[in-house]
């Protein structure tokens, strides 16, 4: 199964062959590897490498924020996208709170209740173990929806 991301396995992981279909919500996975890798880089390492979790293909942009890059590619045949931007305080240390966002095409997901939304939240908290801390925001926009994950490394 062909993931949309290099490096980062994000919530509702989708494989390139379930595209067609709708996303269910027991597919939920954060990969602690890569969340590792990005609590584990500076500001000047994510900024180098922070291209590298798109595939080929998708269009992506990046935009500089006081705090750091954030990094978003959308794949245009699908609808599906993906942001990460970590939140540096300077450039010598790793960041203190990652954001990852996932954006479906409207009637993607099945509806969103708030039961649904904890579980995601708590099967991600699952996947990344004690280390982390994970909040879940859920927005529905006109044509999109998104799913943001908060996350934070315990000290």
């Amino acid at each position: 199964m062909n993931s949309i991301v290099t490096y980062f396995t994000v919530v509702l992981v989708i494989g390139l062959s379930s595209l067609q279909g709708r996303v269910e919500a027991q597919e939920t996975i954060i990969s602690k590897k890569d969340a590792d890798y990005v609590f584990s880089l500076t500001r000047p390492e994510w900024e180098k490498d922070s291209q590298k979790f798109f595939v080929p293909g998708w269009v992506k942009k990046s935009t500089k924020h006081e705090t750091g890059v954030a990094v978003m590619g959308f794949d245009q045949s699908t609808g599906f996208g993906l942001s990460v931007q970590p939140f540096f305080q300077n450039d010598d240390n790793p960041p203190h709170l990652v954001i990852v966002g996932n954006y479906f095409p409207i009637r993607t997901l099945p509806p969103m209740t708030d039961e649904l939304k904890k579980d995601m939240e708590v099967a991600a908290q699952k996947d990344l173990g004690l280390m982390y801390s994970v909040r879940l925001n859920y927005t529905k926009m006109e044509k999109i929806e998104a799913i943001e994950l908060i996350l934070t490394k315990k000290k």
